[in-house]
């Protein structure tokens, strides 16, 4: 990611943020909890998808929810990466790829756990810059 100043509210609470270790490489990790599908079926993510802040954030957040790991990585990603804004960004190549996702989160109605997943992200982000939270957040697309 290129230095560029993001929100001041972000700066101020994580711009001396350190991973707790330097390479990803380097990481131990460990079984972030366990993800089960309609058909039972685990999707495989990779440890390293775990490291630095955004896996910190996964593993204080997995405890407290039923929600699968992987959607809780993925919905902070995405509000992390619109937080931030597309200014930050890694050239692979000669192309720019920014912070931002977009993403969809699917699964059964009532069943889900999909708004689960937003939850303890949302937390955190109000924490991070409530302005944000309160002024790009909102309700799911649609309803069982």
């Amino acid at each position: 990611m290129s230095a560029v100043p993001l929100n001041d509210e972000f700066v101020r609470r994580f711009g001396d943020y350190k991973p707790r270790k330097q390479a990803a490489e380097d990481v131990e990790y460990e079984e972030i909890g366990p993800a089960v599908s309609r058909l039972n079926v685990k999707p495989e993510m990779h440890p390293a998808a775990y490291y630095g802040l955004a896996g910190d954030v996964v593993r204080a957040i997995t405890p407290t929810t039923e929600a699968d790991p992987v959607a809780v990585l993925v919905t902070f990603l995405a509000e992390f990466g619109n937080a931030v804004g597309r200014r930050p960004h890694m050239m692979i190549g000669e192309s720019r790829h920014g912070a931002n996702l977009f993403v969809v989160l699917t699964g059964e109605t009532a069943r889900g756990r999909k708004d689960d997943s937003t939850k303890g992200v949302k937390r955190f982000m109000q924490e991070a810059d409530q302005t944000w939270t309160f002024d790009h957040l909102m309700g799911g697309l649609s309803s069982g």
